[in-house]
């Protein structure tokens, strides 16, 4: 067996997260959170709020791609855009378009860089439409004093704060104002009804659950981006099988729990989960 430790594991880049021949422009960030998503906050803007929220946005943002960019690729089309320090603000018109998944991800490799365990999560977030939870990502950091893993939104910028009358600390997110899946699972998983309070508009329910138990966990395996994001190519009988959800949410849940909470664990333990994830259901 080979044992991780969870903060070492999380303070090294993976794939997505590593800025690689643009590492230097990291430099100038200070490496506090409230510095990071401060930054994060000049750099993008959303691909959906932003056209709402702000009065210059980027002339197309509607026809902007929603994939999200490794961090290499999103600093490279940055920089051809101008040479300044990432600390200072672009205006809003000059600013690299991406969803919440880039914001996390920007966020996760900033802090990383400046030596702070850092990980992207996929969940349920309270505060766009409550008391309904909404589709998320959003970026977990530890705690350098009392080693808690803390949950910040660089999304939430002042715009968004007041379109969404939020006053809580961005960077430290409310435990009740977020929910990983794993969680809801816990709580809900046998409460098909409730379930239906999680979700993406008309998306939502147990087949949601289980499509984001499955990002969650991958995400906690440094792989941010996979198939599952296809979650809207599933048929009406790819969501209604129920039993079969039910007995990937319980393995899914389980798998989760073990990555959020333990101090260390084995990965190569949960290589077979991770291969079998590499093509959801509805592809098979």
């Amino acid at each position: 067996m080979h044992q991780q430790n969870a903060s070492q594991f999380y303070l090294r880049h993976g794939e997505w997260s590593d800025p690689k021949e643009c590492v230097k422009s990291f430099d100038v960030v200070p490496g506090v959170i409230s510095a990071i998503t401060s930054t994060v906050q000049g750099i993008l803007l959303h691909d959906y709020f932003g056209a709402h929220l702000y009065a210059e946005p980027p002339g197309d943002i509607a026809r902007a791609s929603r994939a999200t960019l490794p961090i290499s690729e999103r600093l490279t089309s940055l920089h051809a855009f101008g040479k300044e320090p990432l600390t200072q603000a672009r205006h809003t018109s000059f600013r690299t378009i991406g969803t919440c998944r880039d914001y996390a991800l920007l966020t996760c490799s900033l802090l990383r860089h400046h030596g702070i365990a850092a990980r992207v999560r996929c969940g349920f977030a309270r505060y766009f439409h409550p008391p309904t939870y909404e589709d998320h990502w959003i970026c977990e950091y530890q705690d350098a004093a009392t080693k808690e893993w803390k949950m910040a939104d660089a999304q939430l910028d002042e715009e968004h704060r007041k379109h969404l009358s939020i006053t809580f600390d961005v960077n430290d997110i409310p435990k009740k104002q977020f929910l990983y899946p794993w969680h809801v699972w816990e709580q809900f998983g046998r409460d098909l009804p409730r379930l239906e309070d999680f979700g993406q508009g008309d998306a939502k329910g147990l087949w949601f659950v289980r499509v984001n138990l499955a990002r969650d966990f991958l995400a906690l395996t440094k792989q941010e981006v996979s198939d599952w994001d296809s979650w809207r190519d599933q048929t009406d009988a790819d969501k209604k099988a129920v039993r079969e959800a039910i007995a990937q949410c319980d393995e899914l849940a389980a798998a989760g729990k073990l990555l959020d909470t333990a101090e260390t664990f084995d990965l190569d333990a949960l290589d077979g989960l991770v291969a079998s994830l590499q093509t959801p259901h509805w592809r098979s």
